[in-house]
């Protein structure tokens, strides 16, 4: 029995297979992105605000509201505003533990697809027959939709959260990968002008 259909299949899986990983890690990445951020505002606020229960020491011990003091103390408010207002608004520890989770999504789904697809390869592999590949090749697709749906719900809820980049690479899916064959086929016919058989003088290209 020839290997063929199973090997196509094992390059399909594997090619998506990636597609699924290069959104894991970005997603890991990007993770890691927002908790720095978050963290960063976090300790700055706690920082300004620790500087600035000390404004009725600093008074007491000048004795007078000094221009310079209340100056300064006016620029840690208005750090602290600002740091709480981008914090609000961007949300970096909501979306990290968001991108967190849908890494481990990702994660359970290749675990899972892992093992199911092991587990029926080996049976065809141990016993080539056609029930063995028909239950590999139907693996095979059910796994190949539950990638482009999980993919999709990612990406979609990834844009929710305001990172729309983290859609497929343009490139991870080429014209030929649609079919399996290139699109078109170029090849060299010498024909006669008047009966169309071959000739040494003209040629043209048939698709």
């Amino acid at each position: 029995m020839s290997d063929r259909r199973f090997q196509d299949t094992q390059i399909e899986l594997t090619k998506r297979f990636k597609d699924l990983m290069d959104l894991h890690d970005r997603l890991v990445k990007k993770a890691e992105q927002c908790h720095q951020y978050g963290t960063l505002v976090h300790v700055t606020i706690i920082v300004l605000g620790a500087v600035s229960a000390a404004q009725a020491s600093v008074k007491d011990q000048m004795g007078v509201d000094s221009g310079s003091v209340i100056f300064f103390f006016s620029i840690l408010a208005i750090l602290m505003t600002i740091s709480a207002g981008m914090e609000s608004f961007f949300k970096w520890n909501h979306k990290s533990g968001a991108f967190y989770s849908l890494a481990a999504v990702c994660d359970a789904f290749r675990y899972r697809m892992h093992d199911e697809w092991h587990r029926a390869a080996s049976e065809y592999t141990a016993q080539p027959n056609q029930d063995n590949l028909d239950r590999v090749l139907k693996l095979a697709r059910d796994d190949l939709e539950d990638m482009n749906r999980k993919i999709t719900a990612i990406q979609n809820r990834a844009a929710e959260l305001g990172v729309p980049d983290l859609a497929l690479k343009p490139d991870s899916l080429g014209a030929e990968d649609m079919f399996g064959v290139p699109l078109a086929h170029k090849r060299v016919v010498r024909t006669n002008g008047r009966n169309g058989r071959p000739s040494e003088g003209k040629s043209s290209l048939s698709v």
